[in-house]
């Protein structure tokens, strides 16, 4: 278990840090970038190229807990009066380094060649298997012979969304996705639906490079892991050169070795698009021609490291859904925005949902108000009986079968959602001293306290 002291020999443990400040806080602070980008130099012990190192710096970012734990602990130092000086946890010697530079002392290390990337092994060999079955389906009925200019890299309906005019006249890749495979099923569905044909298409992930992998020390892991990711990207590169396309859309941010996909690409004059596919922030180092994102501070983060990508800033990435006409009196309701915050170990973020769907429930009951819960598309319908039995409120997949009936007032955390449901509701966004709300979407929102939070309801429905 880890143990943090403070200067005045406060003792304190992990959940006491991840409750005080949002993850969100940390990816968007330049620490965090720093703490992975120093911990990749030193993983590649200064040997590696310049794309290794922002590749490794990237998988550090997402897939990194340590990394996260020596951010977590910076990033407190930098709000307490009575700061953390030492730390007892199984640190391995690179991250004891770079916090003993940041006058945090650790008691404890693992050996020196610890791994610092969390990778499972049954994870990665699903994940090579479902790629080759996609390019397996690709090289059986499709080729990469086209008459369209333009590729559009897809996942699930987002990149619909983003990219609706584009469908008509484009080759149509749609990649694996693993958060939700409900998710990708109803994206298949929409486009036949929708009468679009669609190339199933994997990135080339090895046996090879996976079995070394599996059988690499501890202290080679974390190189193989870059090999994996790195050679894949790059041979990937040069496959989608094969369809002769001036154009790529696309909206993978979150792609750690997404720079090494484009390389090439923009070499040979390809127009390489990226549409922001929300509204956090992900991989510091990213290669595109263009990229539109929704704000200025999604701009102000990625323009730190990519300082030759045209930025534009688009509100209406997504078309904002019209409201329907209802009758004079219809009712009211209150629409909570879910978080999958305990599936993805955002322990603030859980702490606080938990906390606010509670006392929405209780004020919906006393005030005779519906209270509704908008879950996010990747919860399974485990995951929604399971919301629905602990608060005892409804949970809705759909936002048509809440507008056709009622007029919804919004209150959420962080969601992208909120530029697709601005037209049919006010949004109240949650703020408190460790998390604000309008670094993300702006000065001009309306929000909201845990102390506030029943007046500012009272006043919005004319209580």
């Amino acid at each position: 278990m880890s143990t943090f002291i403070t200067q005045n020999n406060k003792v304190l443990n992990l959940i006491d840090l991840e409750r005080q400040i949002s993850i969100n806080a940390i990816h968007h602070s330049e620490l965090h970038f720093s703490t992975c980008f120093e911990l990749a130099k030193n993983i590649l012990n200064n040997y590696g190229s310049a794309n290794q190192v922002k590749v490794l710096t990237n998988l550090l970012f997402a897939k990194s807990k340590k990394a996260y734990l020596i951010s977590l602990i910076s990033f407190y130092n930098t709000r307490a009066d009575d700061k953390i000086v030492k730390v007892v946890h199984s640190f391995d010697n690179i991250s004891a380094k770079i916090l003993g530079e940041r006058g945090i002392l650790v008691e404890t290390g693992e050996k020196a060649g610890a791994s610092l990337l969390d990778a499972r092994l049954t994870t990665l060999l699903i994940k090579v298997i479902i790629h080759k079955l996609f390019r397996l389906h690709f090289f059986v009925f499709s080729s990469f012979k086209t008459a369209k200019k333009s590729l559009i890299r897809s996942w699930v309906e987002v990149s619909y969304t983003l990219y609706r005019d584009k469908y008509p006249d484009s080759v149509i890749l749609v990649y694996p996705f693993g958060l939700s495979l409900g998710r990708q099923k109803r994206y298949f569905t929409m486009l036949k639906a929708n009468g679009f044909k669609y190339l199933l298409i994997g990135v080339p992930y090895t046996f090879r490079n996976y079995i070394a992998i599996l059988f690499s020390g501890k202290q080679a892991r974390d190189l193989k892991i870059l090999k994996f990711e790195y050679d894949a990207y790059q041979k990937h590169s040069f496959e989608l050169g094969k369809f002769n396309a001036t154009q790529i859309y696309t909206t993978d941010e979150f792609e750690a070795a997404g720079i090494v996909l484009y390389e090439n690409l923009l070499t040979n004059k390809v127009n390489v698009q990226n549409r922001a596919h929300g509204i956090g922030q992900y991989c510091p180092f990213v290669n595109y021609s263009d990229f539109v994102l929704y704000n200025q501070a999604q701009i102000d983060y990625y323009k730190r490291n990519n300082t030759l990508i045209n930025y534009k800033i688009d509100i209406g990435l997504k078309p904002a859904i019209e409201p329907v006409d209802l009758e004079d009196g219809a009712q009211k309701c209150i629409v909570y925005l879910h978080c999958p915050a305990e599936i993805l170990n955002m322990v603030f973020e859980a702490d606080r949902q938990i906390e606010l769907l509670k006392r929405l429930k209780i004020y919906a009951d006393e005030r005779g108000i519906k209270c509704i819960i908008k879950i996010h598309p990747n919860t399974s319908e485990k995951e929604m009986e399971r919301l629905n039995s602990q608060f005892q409120v409804p949970c809705i997949r759909s936002i048509a079968d809440i507008i056709n009936s009622y007029r919804p007032t919004f209150v959420h955390f962080l969601s992208t959602a909120y530029f697709d449901f601005f037209k049919l509701g006010n949004f109240y966004f949650y703020t408190d001293t460790y998390y604000n709300p309008k670094d993300y979407f702006g000065d001009d929102i309306l929000t909201f306290s845990f102390e506030n939070l029943n007046t500012t309801l009272d006043r919005e429905f004319g209580i």
